[in-house]
């Protein structure tokens, strides 16, 4: 019997990797404003929307401000608040349609 491997695709960019992106940019681009900076980060990263605008929300930032405004460990806590908000909203997805089967949740 020959035995099949599955790897499994990381559907969530580490808080590293969504940081990095957001440096960069932020150097690129330090006047646009960080609204502008997280819908191209949900863009090119495929970010959850929800996620990023509840990190915002939650570290009170302003949107409308020019990224290069702000610090970096500003940036650093909004990219671990965007994913910790992204793998909670995959986990509520997830439950959700295991309900919707009928699938235990432990399961």
């Amino acid at each position: 019997m020959e035995s099949v491997v599955r790897l499994r695709r990381r559907p969530v960019a580490s808080g590293r990797e969504i940081l990095d992106l957001l440096t960069i940019l932020q150097h690129l681009h330090p006047h646009r404003s960080l609204g502008a900076v997280l819908l191209e980060l949900c863009n090119t990263m495929g970010t959850c929307r929800a996620a990023t605008d509840r990190a915002v929300e939650w570290l009170n930032l302003d949107g409308t401000l020019a990224v290069g405004r702000i610090r970096r460990t500003e940036l650093q806590q909004l990219s671990r608040a965007i994913h910790r908000f992204w793998i909670a909203a995959l986990n509520a997805e997830r439950l959700k349609s295991r309900r919707s089967r009928g699938t235990p949740a432990g399961v």
